[in-house]
């Protein structure tokens, strides 16, 4: 065998390692080949394709997800995780800052954990109730925003915070848009 041979050979099984492990790296392809992350991420506006990939890619339990059952509850698992933390975050600023447009963004943020909850709740009765839920979740960081820029405050993490949740409304609906009937 000669050396380019050698060489072609080589550089084949490479590539075919690299192919394997980057598969594997991202715990998405199963015996379908369909990466889930990055087919419900593709469905989103360009604002949030490239950083629906990137959140749902660290979640391990999004990650391992094998069908869109297990992906829907698992970005809801991780959107009350994180909107909850927000409610908490926003309960601390009201502390020291007692504006009507903070506590209003408390209830805002309320409302949007118990619609994730609702959504995550109605993943194995009704499909296309959780689908709704998911998308109206996004409604709190919306309202939050506007309450905030009535009143002409300007927070950058409340604002990072605000996109953050939008995000996972977004992630979460667009993941329960794949819901077979039954979950």
């Amino acid at each position: 065998m000669n050396s380019s041979t050698a060489y072609c050979l080589m550089l084949t099984f490479y590539l075919i390692l690299i192919s394997h492990f980057s598969f594997s790296a991202n715990g998405r392809v199963y015996d379908d080949q369909v990466d889930l992350i990055a087919k419900v991420c593709n469905d989103a506006d360009n604002q949030f394709k490239a950083d629906c990939l990137i959140l749902l890619r660290k979640d391990p339990k999004v990650v391992v997800a094998k069908n869109y059952c297990d992906i829907s509850k698992a970005v809801l698992e991780l959107a009350i995780i994180k909107t909850t933390a927000v409610t908490n975050f926003i309960k601390e600023l009201a502390k020291n800052n007692s504006s009507p447009s903070i506590k209003e963004c408390i209830t805002d943020y309320q409302n949007a954990v118990a619609s994730f909850i609702s959504s995550k709740n109605e993943l194995n009765v009704d499909t296309l109730a959780a689908n709704y839920d998911a998308k109206v979740a996004g409604d709190g960081p919306d309202m939050c925003s506007k309450s905030l820029k009535m009143a002409r405050i300007v927070n950058p993490t409340v604002i990072a915070l605000n996109y953050q949740t939008k995000l996972l409304s977004v992630c979460a609906s667009l993941a329960t848009n794949y819901l077979p009937e039954n979950c």
